[in-house]
C-alpha cells in the first residue's frame, strides 16, 4: 500500500467489514467520514482518535488537537486523552519527556486530564508515532451523530483551508522558507497553532441546528467533502472561490510542492446545515470565520467549481504530507 491515509477502499473491505462483536449500548461506530464512536449509559460517552508522525518534540501536540476535535464533531465535551507512543531506540528519556511536555501543555491549557496510554521502545520505527485518543461526554444530538446530508442543505466552512499544514511546514522548513520569505511571514505561519481547534465553532453550529459536522484534517478539504457526501449518499456542488485560504498558506505550499487543498487543514471546520447564510452570520456574530461553499444535491456528481471551470471531485487518494517535511527525525 501506499504511504499516507489509507484509500477508502481498504476502509471498506479491510476494516469496516471487521468490526468485532455487535453491542447494543454503541450508538455510533466506526464509518467513513466519522471520526468518533458514542456509548450509551447512564451518561452517554464519546471517544475519537489520531496519530501524528513526530519529527519535532512540538508535533505530538497536533495528534492531542485533532483527536479533541473528532470529539467535538460528535457533540462531546472533553474530558482527557490515552497517549500511546512507539519510540525509536535512538530516542532517549530526556528527548520523550520535552514531547510529552508539549501533551501536557495543550492539555492542560483545555482542561484536559491525560488518563493514561503505553510507551514502547522499538527498531520498527524511525521517528516517534503518537496515537492520543480523546473521551468525553455527549450530547443526544442524534441527528448531528448521523451526520445525514439532504438535497438543498448548505455546505459551510469555517477558518482557513491548510492552518494544520502550514504551521507544520513553517516549523520543519523554517530555516530555507526564511531564505525566500520575510521572517513576519514565517512566523505568523507558525502561530497559525493558535487556531486549530474547532470547539467554539462545533458548538455554535450544533446549537444553531447543524445537521452534520467533519473536522477537515488529514487530505483536506477535498478529502472532507467526499467524505461527508459519501456518508450521506449524496452529490455536492462547490464553488472552489468560495474556500478560504491564507495567503501564507499559498506562498509556503506553493514553495514545498503541496497542494492547499489536500494539506491536513484542522482547524477548519465543514458544516451541514438547512440555512447556511444564517449560520454564517450567527458565526461571525460569535467572531468567528466563516462562508458558504457549496450546496449538496441529490444528485451522483460532486462537482467543484472555479469560474467556469467545472471539474469532479474525484474518491481520495491515499496521501502522504509527510514527504513535504524535512526527512531527517530532529531530537
Amino acid at each position: 500500500m501506499k504511504t499516507g491515509k489509507v484509500s477508502e477502499m481498504v476502509m471498506k473491505h479491510s476494516i469496516l467489514k471487521q468490526l468485532g462483536a455487535h453491542r447494543e449500548e454503541v450508538m455510533a461506530g466506526p464509518g467513513i467520514g466519522q471520526d468518533f464512536a458514542l456509548i450509551q449509559g447512564k451518561e452517554w460517552m464519546s471517544g475519537a482518535s489520531a496519530i501524528q508522525v513526530c519529527y519535532r518534540r512540538e508535533d505530538a501536540a497536533f495528534a492531542v488537537v485533532r483527536a479533541l476535535n473528532n470529539l467535538f464533531c460528535s457533540g462531546s465535551t472533553a474530558v482527557g486523552i490515552f497517549c500511546m507512543a512507539l519510540l525509536p531506540p535512538a530516542m532517549d528519556h530526556e528527548e520523550w519527556n520535552q514531547m510529552m511536555e508539549a501533551v501536557h501543555k495543550i492539555c492542560q491549557s483545555r482542561g484536559i486530564a491525560i488518563l493514561g496510554g503505553h510507551t514502547e521502545t522499538t527498531g520498527a520505527v524511525s521517528a516517534p508515532i503518537v496515537t492520543v485518543t480523546g473521551i468525553g461526554y455527549a450530547k443526544q444530538k442524534k441527528e448531528v451523530w448521523e451526520g445525514k446530508l439532504k438535497d438543498g442543505h448548505d455546505l459551510v466552512m469555517t477558518k482557513w483551508i491548510g492552518l494544520e499544514g502550514t504551521a507544520l511546514l513553517a516549523v520543519h522548513r523554517e530555516k530555507e522558507l526564511l531564505e525566500r520569505y520575510p521572517y513576519a511571514l514565517i512566523k505568523e505561519a507558525q502561530e497559525f497553532t493558535k487556531y486549530l481547534t474547532v470547539e467554539d465553532e462545533a458548538r455554535a453550529a450544533i446549537h444553531f441546528g447543524a445537521v452534520a459536522l467533519h473536522d477537515v484534517s488529514q487530505g483536506g478539504i477535498l478529502t472532507a467533502l467526499w467524505e461527508m457526501a459519501e456518508r450521506s449518499g449524496t452529490g455536492l456542488e462547490v464553488d472552489l472561490k468560495q474556500i478560504a485560504v491564507r495567503q501564507e498558506t499559498v506562498e509556503i505550499s506553493e514553495y514545498a510542492g503541496a497542494n492547499p487543498y489536500s494539506m491536513p487543514s484542522a482547524g477548519s471546520l465543514l458544516i451541514g446545515t438547512e440555512n447556511g447564510y444564517g449560520l454564517v452570520r450567527e458565526l461571525e456574530r460569535l467572531q468567528m470565520k466563516a462562508s458558504v461553499i457549496g450546496k449538496v444535491t441529490d444528485k451522483k456528481e460532486r462537482i467543484i467549481r472555479n469560474g467556469e471551470d467545472i471539474r469532479f471531485l474525484d474518491r481520495p487518494k491515499p496521501e502522504n504530507f509527510e514527504q513535504f517535511l524535512k526527512k531527517e527525525v530532529e531530537l
